[in-house]
């Protein structure tokens, strides 16, 4: 189950840090 949620946490990280990126970019 901690593998899975690292997996989980990584994932959700991968996905929304390039979209801050590029939200902080463009303001």
């Amino acid at each position: 189950m901690e593998t899975t949620n690292k997996k989980a946490l990584v994932s959700v990280s991968q996905f929304t840090q390039p979209k801050a990126h590029a939200f902080s970019s463009k303001a």
